[in-house]
């Protein structure tokens, strides 16, 4: 209606004002494509709430041929049924995903390396397993991390090692500012790398990107007031 069509103009107008790959972003990028080839398994964390607005564009070209399971976060603020129906959605379209709500850590037990195997999306071997995490600004990231490091710490004897990384956590996007590396099991030995929010450089459409700002992937601080 003529109120929708007023709200896209105006996403428009300050979409053209907004900083959408600030420099961090950009040098992020760049270390995201030279160490994804050592990684043997990529973890992408989309919102629940906008599960297509929320994928990480350049993701195809960095990741390659790499294994691939995407975590829809924040699955407590959507229904059962459209958790049923999107689940069905996903599973025809091939993928492998796993609806959580990562500050309880409902479901996250699936990201373990031995459920991994069992799902054939990992192969298990004598060296240490290096997974890469990655998503837009604020899909919850850095509490899936914190999580799976809260699983690790209690099936470890060596807690002051796991203790040792953790995942800076906010509710304003671009907490997470560099590549780094949190180890999050000891048996099997398995790092999480984890990545700053990536966002594309430039929008696809703009209903998606006002969603993006809407679910906060974009600080207020770059959008210029209108």
């Amino acid at each position: 209606g003529e109120s929708n069509s007023m709200a896209g103009r105006m996403f428009e107008f300050a979409a053209k004002n907004i900083n959408w790959f600030p420099g961090h972003m950009a040098s992020a990028r760049q270390k995201i494509e030279e160490r994804v080839r050592m990684v043997d398994l990529i973890i992408e964390v989309r919102d629940a709430r906008i599960p297509h607005s929320s994928a990480c564009a350049h993701l195809n070209h960095v990741a390659q041929r790499k294994k691939r399971i995407i975590i829809f976060n924040k699955a407590d603020l959507i229904t059962a049924r459209e958790t049923r129906a999107w689940s069905e959605y996903w599973a025809k379209q091939g993928e492998e995903v796993i609806y959580t709500d990562a500050l309880k850590g409902d479901s996250l037990a699936q990201l373990s390396p031995l459920a991994l195997s069992k799902r054939g999306l990992l192969k298990i071997t004598d060296r240490v397993l290096l997974f890469m995490i990655i998503g837009v600004p604020n899909t919850g990231k850095s509490t899936v991390i914190n999580a799976l490091r809260g699983r690790g710490r209690n099936r470890s004897n060596k807690r002051d090692k796991l203790r040792s990384n953790v995942a800076s956590t906010g509710a304003r996007p671009g907490v997470t500012r560099q590549v780094s590396t949190i180890q999050f099991s000891f048996n099997p030995p398995a790092y999480l790398v984890d990545t700053p929010g990536m966002l594309s450089p430039r929008l696809q459409n703009d209903l998606g990107g006002y969603k993006l700002a809407l679910t906060g992937a974009v600080k207020d601080a770059v959008v210029d007031p209108v």
